[in-house]
């Protein structure tokens, strides 16, 4: 650990070299709190580290001016929240944030951006679907400081939004998987309010899924992926080489039956009543004991 001149702590762990606006101290706290990032997110994706020739920049400032006149200065605008700035060269690239009243929203805002980090940082130009369906089921991780680490919540937090634009209660509708599978990121935009859901549903689904035919797409959706292809080419040549063997058809109408299928806690809590209602009480003990885990 090194303090500059201007108040900026410079830490290096296993993986991240990290520029803090703060005391030594929260520079190494928040060091940690990087580190327990990457084993998230790596839980799931098991990339081999070895092959990160680099530590991971990552620049947090005090408050979000000092955020702004940094990015004004580097990419030329400023952004609402933190970013990741990527370069061919990934020695280059950072994660830039910045400090929140909130540490729930500061953790959300990292676990997303740092995700995107960590994958692009292995593969350089993902399909979009996949880069924000996975930083969407990373980002509501809770952190453990006793343990300095990061934990999947049981609360499937996008489970409601997603079952209404599934049943058509939504102001757009389910985007069929034909188009969703290679939308480039103008588009998603467009339709952000079902392309967010729908992302962090398909992976969710991919991940936990029974059938082990449907697991598999996941990790054949990443094994596909050229680095020397755009983002556009690796988009089809995922859905080509990792969801056509399986039926992009029968693919989205599985996905369907998942989540409709799927109980939200507002699902369980009513079903618990409704059994304790009718004095059915071991079967409302065992609904509501599902939402205590959810």
């Amino acid at each position: 650990t090194t303090t500059g001149t201007d108040g900026v702590v410079q830490v290096y762990s296993d993986h991240y070299r990290i520029f803090f606006e703060g005391t030594e101290q929260e520079g190494q706290t928040f060091s940690k709190k990087m580190e327990a990032c990457l084993t998230l997110y790596n839980s799931v994706l098991h990339f081999d580290l070895a092959k990160l020739n680099v530590k991971l920049k990552v620049r947090i400032f005090r408050n979000k001016a000092g955020f702004d006149t940094y990015l004004s200065r580097v990419i030329r605008e400023t952004k609402d929240d933190f970013v990741y700035i990527h370069y061919s060269d990934l020695g280059k690239s950072e994660l830039v944030g910045f400090q929140k009243a909130s540490s729930a929203d500061f953790n959300t805002a990292l676990l997303h951006q740092g995700f995107i980090q960590f994958l692009k940082s292995f593969v350089s130009n993902p399909p979009v679907w996949l880069q924000e369906g996975l930083a969407a089921y990373f980002e509501q991780s809770q952190y453990q400081t006793e343990n300095a680490r990061f934990t999947l919540p049981e609360d499937l937090v996008w489970l409601t939004s997603l079952k209404k634009i599934v049943k058509g209660n939504a102001d757009q509708p389910l985007i069929d998987f034909n188009t969703f599978l290679t939308m480039d990121k103008t588009s998603a935009q467009i339709q952000l309010d079902t392309f967010y859901p729908q992302s962090w549903g398909l992976v969710y689904f991919l991940l936990h899924s029974k059938d082990r035919n449907v697991n598999r797409i996941l990790w054949d959706s990443i094994a596909a992926i050229d680095p020397s292809l755009s983002v556009a080419e690796n988009s089809e040549r995922v859905k080509n080489k990792a969801f056509a063997w399986y039926g992009v058809a029968k693919l989205e109408a599985s996905f369907k039956d998942y989540f409709l299928n799927l109980k939200t806690l507002s699902d369980l809590i009513a079903e618990g009543v409704t059994y304790y209602s009718n004095n059915e009480l071991e079967k409302a003990r065992e609904i509501f004991a599902l939402a205590m885990e959810r």
